[in-house]
């Protein structure tokens, strides 16, 4: 029978990496716990039945047997007297890419706010939105944010989801019309713009106020969790089942299949490849060459070969870009928290076949690396012209989208074209490119 080589990652949360709790040659079954850290990190389960073949200093590898996938049993997790305690046994973090031990939040105890985040911030990642469209999953992210409020005593709970959902929205009103249990949940609709899901985004359009970016949310009485989060600690209580299924969304222009594709449920370790086709499948069924394969979102995921991707607790799931475009001149780098690093800026304009001369900073950049105030631009014109000084003929940005226009502003007069580190892969699926004009100069 036909082997398929799943890859359990040690690394993939914030905080101390897990220890691995099983040795090459060990047999082990769904569920079973084969990692674990002594300090700040998360429990690793197994997804499947297998065979460990091989553990490295980042991931523990296990042969499945492809006849096995169907198999729904698993080991359930302790029986726990606490929410925190159940999240940490089920192996629970962030699901929205952050990673952070979702255990360690719960710990922090009471809270006057909890934001459950669905705004599915990366443009067309919809597999957020797709969970609350089926009744018995919706059932379960409503449960769960109960469940949590009960936990850290929170006296209100803010449902963030993008107004542009109204049907859905109408949906979550509908079933939880006239429950008493749901008297707490308030709808809290947000604008269809980058980066309005990152946390202290969420609690500014609920309270005005904005948290400074070397502080996080519990040191304001307010939780932030993911919907996926929530969907996941429904399932550690209800059934004991600890995390081992990621909902991811895909993108590309395929021939004769969806260019979007959500899927639920997904295996943890299962490879990327066995969902997407390895790369001499995609190159006969992709319409355009392919750019290059962006694991996780538009705005901050890395370029990834295929062939090395596994499904992981904090995976959101991959482009199958357009080719970059190109431009053999000078090039400033313009680096703002909200988006790919300067290493990635880099990357690409060594894709697009530039001289970098170049690289500034948004001023905005707070302690921990982090954006003051995302999705607001306090303007770029310094910036701008400091790259102009340096022989810059464009600016590459990352910024999201206010900051992206107060860059425009500035370089337009400059004679100064601009990309953006999104551009080629917005086109991939026709999304409106991050600036609120186009020049022809900055194709």
């Amino acid at each position: 029978m036909r082997k398929i080589r799943y890859a359990f990652s040690l690394v993939e949360h914030v905080g101390e990496k897990s220890l691995p709790l099983v040795k090459v040659g060990d047999r082990v079954l769904r569920g079973e716990l084969i990692g674990d850290t002594k300090g700040r990190g998360a429990k690793i389960h197994s997804s499947r039945n297998g065979v460990v073949v091989d553990i490295t200093p980042t991931h523990i590898y296990i042969d499945v047997d492809e006849g096995d996938l169907e198999k729904k049993d698993y080991l359930k997790i302790k029986e726990c007297d606490s929410l925190w305690e159940t999240a940490l046994e089920a192996g629970i973090i962030g699901a929205g890419g952050g990673g952070f031990p979702t255990h360690l939040k719960l710990k922090e105890k009471k809270v006057s706010a909890l934001f459950i985040n669905a705004a599915q911030c990366e443009p067309n990642f919809f597999h957020n939105v797709e969970t609350l469209k089926n009744l018995d999953t919706l059932h379960n992210v409503l449960w769960g944010s109960v469940f949590t409020a009960q936990a850290v005593e929170a006296e209100k709970i803010y449902f963030c989801i993008k107004g542009i959902y109204s049907k859905i929205i109408k949906k979550i009103k509908t079933y939880m019309e006239d429950k008493r249990e749901f008297q707490k949940i308030e709808i809290l609709e947000l604008e269809d713009l980058y980066p309005v899901g990152e946390e202290r985004a969420l609690i500014n359009r609920a309270t005005d106020s904005w948290i400074p970016s070397h502080e996080l949310p519990h040191m304001h009485n307010s939780l932030v969790l993911n919907v996926e989060t929530v969907k996941n600690l429904y399932m550690a209580v209800k059934y004991r089942k600890p995390l081992m299924e990621k909902d991811i969304t895909l993108i590309g222009n395929f021939k004769n299949r969806a260019r979007i594709k959500t899927y639920l449920g997904i295996d943890i370790g299962l490879p990327l490849k066995a969902i997407a086709g390895d790369s001499s499948e995609l190159s006969k069924t992709l319409e355009y060459p392919l750019g290059e394969f962006l694991e996780g979102g538009a705005n901050t995921g890395k370029s990834s070969s295929l062939e090395e991707v596994y499904i992981e607790k904090i995976s959101g799931g991959g482009v199958f870009t357009l080719p970059f475009p190109q431009f053999r001149g000078k090039l400033g780098l313009l680096v703002c928290a909200c988006g790919g690093d300067e290493k990635r800026l880099r990357e690409i304009g060594g894709k697009m076949s530039s001289e970098i001369v170049g690289v500034q900073h948004c001023k905005n950049i707070g302690e921990r690396g982090k954006c003051e105030t995302p999705g607001k631009c306090p303007g770029q014109a310094e910036a701008v012209l400091k790259l102009k000084k340096s022989g810059a003929m464009r600016v590459l940005v990352s910024t999201c989208t206010d900051c992206t226009n107060t860059v425009m502003r500035a370089a337009i007069p400059m004679d100064m074209g601009v990309y953006h580190s999104t551009d080629h892969i917005y086109r991939t699926f026709d999304y409106p490119i991050t600036r609120d004009r186009e020049e022809e100069k900055c194709q």
